[in-house]
C-alpha cells in the first residue's frame, strides 16, 4: 500500500524490505524487479542506523506510525531503547522481537560457513 501511495521508493526505501522479504521467503516479484541482484546479500542494514541517515526528523516514521508521531529526537528511531520503559508501554507500540546485534552476527557465521552448525543451536 505504502509504495503505491508513495509512487517512487529510493533504493534505501526498497532495500529493508527487501531484505526482510527475502528472509521470510523467496519473492519472484523481487527477482523480477531484479531488487535481489542489486545488493550484496552479506551486506546486513542497521534498521535504526538506516532510518537515522536517510530520516533524521522521525517525518517518515510519523506519517506511517501514529503510535510514535508525537516522539521527539532520537526516540523516534528506537523508542524501546531511548525510552524509560514505563514511557515505552504508554505507547502500545511493541517490543522489538530481534536483537540487531545478536541476528547479524549470526548471519555473518551462517554466510561464512554454509551447512555448519552454530555453536549452542
Amino acid at each position: 500500500m505504502e509504495i503505491w501511495l508513495l509512487i517512487m521508493v529510493d533504493g534505501s526505501g526498497r532495500l529493508v524490505p527487501e531484505r526482510i522479504l527475502s528472509l521470510i521467503s523467496y519473492v519472484p516479484l523481487f527477482d523480477a524487479l531484479s531488487w535481489m541482484r542489486d545488493t550484496d546479500p552479506q551486506r546486513i542494514f542497521n534498521t535504526i542506523t538506516q532510518s537515522e541517515k536517510c530520516d533524521p526528523n522521525g517525518d517518515y516514521i510519523r506519517y506511517w506510525v501514529p503510535e510514535l508521531k508525537n516522539l521527539k529526537g532520537k526516540a523516534i528511531h528506537d523508542p524501546y531503547h531511548n525510552m524509560p520503559k514505563s514511557e515505552f508501554k504508554k505507547l502500545g507500540y511493541p517490543e522489538p522481537i530481534v536483537d540487531h546485534k545478536t541476528a547479524r552476527l549470526r548471519a555473518l557465521f551462517r554466510y561464512k560457513n554454509v551447512g555448519e552448525k552454530e555453536e549452542g543451536a
